[in-house]
């Protein structure tokens, strides 16, 4: 028997798994509208015989048995379909245990072959095709890399590839402050699974734009086909913009094509800002600058690279945050990305204020450029260690072992610890990585987590 492959598939929520590769899939009608109806006339169906054979052959890793609904005519019950090799067999009036064996010993006799063999004389008069595939004319299959390639559009038009969703809303946002002869467009490089996957979109969108930014949060290499997207853009003349999304200066970035070294250096620095002004703002830079458009641009706006977030104020201080705290509440600081606030993604961090402040804490939410700044230089307010961490799938609070400003009793460690809350998910989806070797906190920053009990939901 040949031996079973694995597949690694990284589901929408970011968790990677080997699914086992089959070989054959055989299905049964049972719930249809004939099948095994017998009050109707129609013979029963041997279900039992079908678990049996298949469990007791101990071929799971190779076949998959499906229990289904309707297969097929109703005439013809009770039906049965195999898919071996991506060839398919019918079956009908399969109605005693007899003929299943039968099916099952043909299929054992395909495995130790491995190969694809003709049912057997015990079974040809069993045998009907359901499809038309004999003899309809087989239509001509067209690989990815052959498609038709498209000229880039004349009229101007720009392309956004960032592994950031948050960059995908920004810019959804900004599109609404664009010319309309400005055409905008992206994808998110989070779903970017293989090089084939990337010769479509090669093909088709990319096609039409005269720019390409591609702001990558790891090395090149961590984007399927990346050469083949260069070279295309070679070929086509096309404009590609290479930006780091980690803020790191490695050589490969500066290799962009048919970009100035100062054009590419200014658009790190518009990304690098953020919110929906800046965005707009480069998207006009860059179609003046290599696009001899003359929309006009205005240069980076500096943004803070922390603040107070309120729900219900559009620009908040730490006066306007402490106005509205009770004194006699423990303070709780949120800190999240800055550009969850800048891109309008706050629903979940909403959602965390509310239920904290439900539990009799005060909510300190600040947005930050970085989550590895220390609370007291981010915010300059002095408060406690204790706070909560949300990133992109996971939730933390932490209480500090060793702090001297706020004793925390034992009771409320224990009311901390115990609570749950039913948070909806950040739009960002987690980029797959290796997770970093553990290090141990200085001492002075050792402290004591409780995880909260909060599951990402796949992004929609």
């Amino acid at each position: 028997m040949a031996d079973s492959f694995r597949q690694r598939v990284i589901r929408a929520d970011g968790r990677a798994f080997n699914i086992v590769q089959h070989r054959a899939h055989l299905t049964y009608c049972y719930t249809g509208c004939c099948c095994g109806i017998t009050e109707r006339g129609y013979a029963a169906v041997p279900s039992d015989v079908y678990t049996q054979e298949w469990l007791g052959r101990k071929i799971r890793n190779h076949v998959h048995l499906t229990k289904g609904g309707c297969l097929g005519p109703c005439a013809l019950a009770n039906v049965v379909s195999l898919v071996f090799d991506g060839k398919s067999i019918w079956f009908h009036s399969v109605n005693s245990p007899w003929q299943v064996r039968q099916i099952f010993d043909y299929i054992d006799a395909m495995l130790a072959a491995d190969r694809f063999l003709q049912p057997p004389t015990e079974l040809s008069e069993f045998v009907f095709n359901y499809y038309d595939w004999d003899v309809r004319k087989p239509s001509e299959i067209v690989a990815a890399s052959t498609l038709v390639r498209t000229a880039p559009d004349a009229t101007g038009a720009i392309m956004l590839l960032s592994h950031a969703d948050t960059d995908l809303l920004t810019l959804i946002k900004a599109s609404e402050l664009l010319p309309a002869e400005l055409r905008v467009s992206a994808f998110s490089l989070n779903a970017l699974r293989n090089e084939d996957q990337l010769g479509v979109l090669i093909n088709g969108e990319m096609a039409k734009a005269r720019v390409i930014i591609v702001r990558c949060h790891g090395p090149l290499s961590c984007i399927p086909g990346f050469d083949r997207l260069r070279a295309a853009c070679i070929e086509r003349r096309q404009s590609l913009v290479l930006v780091s999304g980690c803020g790191e200066n490695s050589s490969e970035f500066s290799e962009t094509i048919n970009v100035p070294a100062d054009v590419m250096q200014s658009a790190g620095g518009y990304l690098a800002l953020g919110g929906v002004q800046n965005f707009a703002e480069l998207f006009r830079f860059l179609s003046d600058r290599l696009m001899l458009t003359g929309f006009g641009y205005a240069p980076p706006s500096p943004m803070p690279e922390h603040g107070i977030y309120m729900p219900n104020m559009d620009v908040a201080t730490l006066e306007d945050w402490e106005r509205q705290a009770d004194p006699l509440r423990p303070t709780v600081a949120v800190l999240f990305y800055r550009a969850h606030l800048q891109s309008g993604n706050t629903d979940v961090f909403n959602a965390l204020i509310d239920a904290l402040e439900g539990q009799g804490l005060n909510p300190l939410p600040i947005a930050m450029a970085s989550l590895t700044r220390r609370i007291s230089s981010a915010a300059g307010v002095s408060c406690s260690r204790m706070y909560v961490r949300y990133t992109e799938n996971t939730a933390m609070v932490s209480l500090s072992a060793r702090d001297k400003l706020t004793k925390v009793k034992s009771r409320e460690r224990r009311s901390l610890a115990a609570m749950r809350f039913a948070l909806p998910p950040a739009c960002t989806r987690p980029i797959p990585r290796e997770p970093p070797p553990a290090r141990r906190p200085p001492r002075h920053l050792r402290c004591a987590s409780y995880a909260l009990d909060y599951s990402p939901a796949p992004l929609t």
